[in-house]
């Protein structure tokens, strides 16, 4: 009977896979020829505060490319994504994957209107004889937002990817990729608006966070 037990406590031991791991001690590795592998994906965020307004028309927006992570917003210029700088000394190319975008709206004026967040593959300027276009297509999100001195306050969420523009699976041959001091050949805009019904005074005030998920290629200093 002693030996019996002596036998079954052994193999509990063998069971239990050695020394136990303290649950705060880890370590990552990548095992290659560089510090970093050939393809890196990961996710970067754009956030902007601006008040958007046009004045004697009703329909006022922004644009920003989120498949241009060297040029998120083109009225600026050169406004490239935090983290993306880093990245591109290491890596050639990049090709933004799919985007994620919450818009929160303040209105500014004293008439109600709509909140519009619309993804289109072509520079949308300003022009109000297209807004109905934008507010009517399938793939926009609106909603309705109050006066000022009401309910005028307003969030509006949306998302897509680069798949539902035939975006090639290959990224060096896809005109959605770039060299990652230049933005590509086509681009997709989130095309952020509001209307208040045919006039604007003071505008709407957009608070625009924008997350891509984007992918890089190619490294700027091959193995060796």
């Amino acid at each position: 009977m002693h030996s019996s037990r002596g036998r079954r406590r052994v193999n509990r031991k063998k069971r239990g896979g050695g020394a136990k791991v303290h649950p705060t001690q880890f370590r990552l590795f990548f095992r290659g020829p560089t510090f970093m592998p050939p393809r890196f994906e990961t996710t970067l965020r754009f956030a902007k505060e601006v008040v958007i307004s046009n004045v004697g028309s009703g329909w006022a927006n922004a644009r920003f490319a989120w498949t241009s992570c060297y040029d998120v917003d083109p009225i600026i210029g050169s406004t490239s994504m935090p983290g993306f700088a880093e990245l591109s000394a290491i890596y050639r190319y990049y090709r933004a994957v799919s985007s994620r975008i919450r818009v929160d709206f303040g209105n500014l004026d004293s008439l109600s209107g709509t909140a519009v967040i619309c993804p289109v593959n072509f520079d949308p300027t300003a022009n109000t004889t297209l807004y109905q276009n934008y507010l009517s297509s399938r793939s926009a999100r609106h909603r309705p937002i109050g006066a000022l001195q009401g309910n005028g306050a307003v969030s509006v969420q949306h998302s897509t990817s680069i798949t539902k523009y035939g975006g090639t699976r290959i990224p060096a041959l896809d005109s959605y990729a770039a060299v990652v001091t230049a933005t590509p050949v086509n681009n997709i805009y989130w095309l952020v608006g509001a209307y208040m019904n045919n006039v604007m005074t003071n505008g709407v005030t957009i608070n625009v966070y924008i997350d891509i998920t984007v992918t890089f290629f190619e490294l700027s200093s091959p193995a060796v």
